[in-house]
């Protein structure tokens, strides 16, 4: 896969930052860039209108951001508490 050999020393790098986790960081990085990918896809080829509802395109790209930085949930990893 060209992702795992063109960024796979940043990945790795990353990987020995913080807690460890147990998503591949290349599923992740293909995740996230599907997910802007289809958004934009959808709405500028295809012409869909609304489709994270009423939201701008600025809007949209600052949302999508955050959930991938925080997940579903209130303020970053650091400040959340599992309920």
């Amino acid at each position: 896969m060209k992702f795992r050999s063109i960024l796979g020393k940043r990945f790795a790098r990353l990987g020995r930052l913080g807690a460890k986790r147990s998503i591949d960081p290349v599923f992740a990085f293909i995740a996230i860039y599907m997910a802007f990918y289809q958004y934009f896809i959808l709405t500028k080829l295809f012409g869909a209108e609304q489709t994270y509802g009423a939201r701008s395109d600025g809007e949209v790209v600052k949302e999508l951001v955050e959930l991938f930085r925080h997940g579903i949930g209130h303020g970053s990893r650091q400040k959340r508490r599992a309920i």
